[in-house]
């Protein structure tokens, strides 16, 4: 194993330039992805690709999020994530 180099270290040296974190959704529906389902969270809504999926990224450390899922014909889906520390994948399943 090579050796630590010695010296002082601020603490951005040692973290990651970015640390926040991404919330995935996987919306389906009887075990079908459901494309261009609109997931909100805050002011921003982004569409499910047709894998059902869609990314949100930027979570500082800790965060707390209320989202939305809407589909037309399904019933809209709401929930919420605390204290994300770390990338979260959050699975919807519509009826």
């Amino acid at each position: 194993m090579p050796a630590i180099p010695t010296g002082v270290y601020s603490v951005s040296q040692l973290s990651p330039a970015d640390n926040t974190f991404s919330i995935t959704f996987i919306v389906s529906s009887e075990g079908v992805f459901l494309q261009d389902a609109n997931v909100t969270i805050s002011d921003e809504t982004i569409s499910t690709n047709e894998n059902g999926s869609v990314t949100f990224s930027g979570f500082e450390s800790g965060s707390n999020i209320n989202y939305l899922v809407e589909k037309e014909n399904y019933e809209d889906y709401s929930g919420s994530i605390s204290n994300i520390l770390q990338n979260i994948t959050e699975e919807v399943e519509m009826v």
